[in-house]
């Protein structure tokens, strides 16, 4: 426990049953030793064991090999705590073993990909004859490279085992998903060079592709330029949903995400018209989110007046949210309380009927003309679109006093 070689090494001289010995957490002085990284007393212990198994046929085999309670082998305690020169000589004393997995459902393997340790990675892939690999939620070794975004570990597991790309795990996530989800482009990169594709394989909930996790997450530019890259084709594929992935960029709110896809994505026009399973096209699900994604609105191949399966128009569906009620009240009310204001300005002359009349006509005209490209933020959109579209029955539904 101290790491006093000569000490161990006299006691296993004159008792070397000890090394077989456990403690209450059924760890061996091996298990220890390969915890602490003592190389020396490792070394002492395997050779202890070398010489017992001369005397007992299998010793030399099982003491490497004991498990503790968590189901550890010294092995998954020398790899969690980075001790490269005990994982070389442990597995190098048994080169056919598998080296399953603990309690956690943890490999030794599965834990270097985890901790990044590329250099071990490589290590027991070309010391090991068959190592075992898997980890929990039915993840594998290259599931946890991309995740801890370990580029030397992906290769070194591509090399070794190039099918282990396509293996999902409990939820159907292939390495790529994850990859994608955090916004790792060089190894999305790395995988879909491996085996373009990985970029058409869904999930087993939502039936969302890589692609769609994307947009799920935070519209990960970089990594939306790997796909159309590598597999463009796949920008067509939809979820359970039948959302493509600009439905989904546009309902979590990314707006870089969606200029990129308009000027960028060779389909830009046939994603923007494309209804889902409510008939719903990504403009429907704009118009009552925050997303404020002007270019999507103004889109020359937009089909604004395309109707979903409740026959509603996405302009329908903002009259009929609470937000646009709300801008609806606050834009009419303030403009009455500006042209009020003017008419007052103009003095008793201008307090006539007819006064009146032509402002609140050249008022209109200059509300008719308002041009789009000076919209900037979501409220100058939403203001635009309810004096525009004529809600002059929201004041009397809000008892709204003009004279306010």
């Amino acid at each position: 426990m101290f790491g006093n070689t000569e000490c161990a090494n006299e006691v296993l001289r004159y008792s070397p049953s000890l090394s077989c010995r456990v403690n209450i957490q059924c760890d061996t002085p091996l298990h220890i030793a390969a915890r602490k990284g003592c190389l020396d007393i490792v070394q002492a212990l395997v050779k202890c064991t070398t010489r017992l198994d001369k005397k007992r046929v299998g010793v030399g085999k099982e003491v490497p090999r004991m498990l503790n309670k968590e189901n550890d082998t010294p092995l998954h305690e020398a790899v969690r705590n980075g001790h490269f020169d005990v994982v070389k000589l442990l597995v190098e004393e048994d080169l056919d073993f598998s080296w399953p997995a603990n309690n956690a459902e943890e490999t030794p393997l599965y834990l270097t990909s985890e901790k990044g340790y590329d250099d071990l990675v490589s290590l027991i892939l070309e010391t090991c004859i068959a190592p075992a690999y898997s980890g929990p939620y039915g993840r594998t070794a290259l599931h946890e490279a991309a995740i801890s975004n370990s580029k030397g570990s992906m290769a070194s597991l591509l090399g070794w085992k190039p099918s282990l790309v396509k293996e999902t795990d409990l939820h159907g996530w292939t390495p790529l998903h994850f990859a994608a989800r955090i916004g790792y482009a060089s190894i999305v990169s790395q995988l879909l060079e491996a085996d373009k594709s990985l970029g058409y394989i869904a999930d087993n909930d939502d039936k969302n592709t890589a692609l769609h996790h994307i947009a799920a997450c935070h519209g990960h530019i970089e990594v939306m330029r790997e796909f159309f890259e590598h597999c463009p084709d796949c920008c067509e594929m939809v979820n359970a949903r039948g959302r493509n992935f600009l439905h989904n960029v546009v309902e979590h709110e990314q707006k870089k995400a969606v200029t990129y896809i308009l000027e960028q994505c060779a389909i830009a026009i046939s994603l923007t018209n494309q209804k889902d399973s409510d008939g719903n096209t990504p403009l429907h699900l704009l118009v009552t989110s925050d997303c404020n994604a002007l270019g999507l609105i103004w889109h020359s191949g937009a089909h604004r007046n395309a109707f979903n399966k409740e026959n509603l128009t996405p302009m329908d569906v903002i009259e009929d949210s609470e937000i646009y009620m709300y801008y609806a009240v606050r834009t009419q009310t303030s403009l009455v309380y500006k042209f009020s204001m003017h008419i007052m300005s103009l003095g008793p002359l201008g307090r006539d009927s007819h006064s009146v009349l032509i402002i609140l006509e050249r008022a209109t005209y200059a509300l008719y003309s308002f041009q789009p490209s000076i919209l900037t933020d979501r409220k100058d959109y939403l203001d635009c679109c309810c004096t525009i579209f004529h809600v002059p029955q929201s004041l009397k539904r809000y008892s709204v006093r003009l004279d306010s």
